[in-house]
């Protein structure tokens, strides 16, 4: 707890798992996140209704079929939490040390940790039900609703670890181990989802291009707001897809924009040339 301690400081006091961890998930369902962002803060805003929406997750129609298919639902309440079970920003015991009681004394962290929690796990509750309520009985097979669920958590951040001890040591050692695996595995697995999967082909091509889509129309409004030099739009740039604004550099694109820019390095057997 006192190791994983600055980095729930250092995540707290924002919003930013819509456009973060959730980033692929709001934009394939920009109605559904637009929706659940209210959620999140009236979650902040009050505990009560927090554990409201996580009563309701938990005992919606497919709540049973989420569970067996691997589905990852945060402990909203964060009570009896498990090593590794955690979200990785809050990997804090519930009340079991001082670190931890001390911690949950801060209101910044408390509010911002129900918050994103909250999100996060209607986020992927949504997503699944919607896209399992809509399969005919013929697709609604384990196999399918274990695809689905792995994307959902590979989309929201939550890549596999090698057990919970390993995964709370991880966690410990670096900022987001899940988030990086996750960034890793997902490419790959989507492409096999949408070569492989007639239930799920559609549903993940969506989600990816619309993520794409967005990050590159995003690009090219700020292009035309602030000027050519402000804006990389070349793929073969270190820069590809960040906003400069002097030193700064600003990346939205959750985690992928490296992965983008390799495959198109390796595709095209070049890269940019940079002035000196």
């Amino acid at each position: 707890d006192a190791i994983n301690a600055p980095r729930a400081l250092m995540s707290s006091t924002d919003i930013s798992a819509p456009l973060r961890q959730g980033a692929i998930l709001s934009a394939g369902h920009p109605l559904v996140a637009t929706k659940n962002f209210g959620v999140m803060l009236k979650a902040m805003a009050k505990a009560s209704y927090s554990e409201a929406v996580d009563e309701a997750i938990r005992n919606a129609p497919f709540a049973s079929v989420r569970e067996e298919a691997g589905l990852y639902l945060a402990d909203i309440l964060n009570v009896a939490q498990r090593a590794g079970t955690a979200e990785e920003a809050y990997m804090i015991s519930s009340e079991r040390t001082f670190t931890a009681r001390l911690l949950r004394k801060l209101p910044h962290v408390r509010l911002s940790e129900r918050a994103y929690v909250t999100f996060l796990n209607k986020m992927r509750a949504d997503v699944f039900d919607r896209v399992y309520g809509g399969w005919d009985a013929t697709m609604r097979t384990p196999e399918n609703a274990r695809e689905l669920a792995r994307f959902i958590n590979y989309a929201t951040g939550r890549g596999p670890l090698p057990g919970a001890e390993a995964a709370a040591a991880l966690n410990a050692a670096f900022f987001a181990p899940r988030l990086v695996t996750s960034r890793l595995l997902l490419p790959g697995y989507s492409a096999k989802l949408i070569l492989s999967s007639p239930a799920l082909r559609k549903e993940v091509a969506r989600d990816v291009v619309a993520f794409v889509g967005t990050g590159l129309s995003v690009l090219q409004i700020l292009k035309l707001v602030l000027g050519d030099d402000a804006v990389e739009d070349d793929p073969h740039s270190p820069d590809f897809g960040r906003v400069r604004l002097g030193p700064t550099r600003i990346d939205f694109w959750a985690g992928f924009q490296p992965l983008a820019r390799y495959a198109t390095q390796i595709t095209t057997g070049r890269a940019k040339e940079l002035p000196e």
